[in-house]
């Protein structure tokens, strides 16, 4: 089920989206957005969890804070470092990274569980196939592709300063989440390698 006023709603979720400079690529990621909801068991955006985990924190939010924190890290790394991002690519980093959890989430008792597309497809593949086939480039494709911080992934040699910015963003963003709820935060190996 498609929510009412999709374009609405995602333009008012995630006004941040529809600022792009280039064209058409806010229409491309709202399309990829409404694409996702449609297919996933959610009935609105704010619904969909970030996080099993904390299922009462919005994907939606996540998202918003995910690029506000990129954003900030590339304008500091730009002023003191004299390094420079590509934003537009960041902004569409941000918008897509974590669109799939829509369908890799879905309801239940609890709150949120994994769907069998969840338990299916690692985190992100089913993000950057989209925005591959948007037409998005390799550099976009590649930091939402590359971003879960899971095996194979933990380990992955940056290829962009985007990447790096992207990573640290994204953690910030999740972590502090994590650390609030008492979950393993990415800083911790046993996030990974817990053993019941």
């Amino acid at each position: 089920m498609v929510e009412p006023g999709t374009d609405e709603a995602l333009e008012q979720q995630l006004g941040f989206m529809f600022e792009f400079a280039t064209p058409g690529w806010s229409a491309r990621c709202a399309a990829i957005w409404t694409d996702f909801l449609r297919r996933s068991a959610w009935e609105t955006l704010a619904e969909a969890p970030a996080l099993v985990e904390a299922p009462d924190v919005s994907l939606v939010s996540h998202v918003r804070a995910t690029w506000a924190i990129s954003r900030a890290v590339a304008e500091v790394a730009q002023t003191e470092c004299g390094l420079s991002c590509d934003m537009e690519a960041l902004r569409a980093i941000a918008a897509l990274h974590d669109v799939s959890k829509l369908v890799e989430y879905e309801p239940a008792p609890e709150g949120a569980r994994l769907s069998s597309i969840g338990r299916t497809y690692p985190h992100a593949v089913l993000a950057g196939t989209a925005a591959a086939e948007a037409g998005f480039p390799e550099l976009v494709v590649n930091v939402i592709l590359e971003h879960p911080y899971h095996p194979p992934h933990v380990h992955v040699v940056p290829k962009s300063l985007e990447r790096i910015v992207f990573h640290y963003g994204d953690q910030a963003a999740i972590d502090t989440i994590l650390y609030d709820r008492g979950v393993g935060t990415h800083l911790e190996f046993r996030r990974f390698f817990a053993v019941p």
